[in-house]
């Protein structure tokens, strides 16, 4: 019974460090995106004035998407680590009862 507690108490406290990581990630890729957006914005003025050419617009337009993707891709592994949370707690069959099996 103790041992099966230790594993409760260890799959809890690794999924709450696994929320915060993903949420310090988030933080960092929407910082990411934030400065290729205003990259891209720059390269498309100096491609409006003739002062770069089409691949820099090109991969910079790249660097958007790409840090975009990201952005993507971590906030469905941070909505995961949350499910992963809430299961170790119990709240996801309290819920579920409640709501007929639709998770809100």
């Amino acid at each position: 019974f103790k041992e099966r507690i230790r594993e409760i108490h260890e799959e809890v406290v690794i999924a709450r460090l696994d929320v915060e990581r993903y949420q310090k990630a988030l933080v960092i890729a929407r910082l990411k995106e934030a400065l290729m957006n205003d990259s891209a914005a720059q390269t498309r003025e100096r491609y409006r004035q003739g002062a770069s050419g089409i691949l820099e617009l090109t991969q910079a337009e790249q660097d958007l998407l790409q840090s975009e993707l990201e952005y993507a891709d971590l906030l469905k592994d941070y909505y995961l680590a949350q499910a992963k949370y809430r299961m170790a707690l119990g709240q996801w069959a309290d819920e579920g009862t409640k709501s007929q099996g639709e998770f809100h």
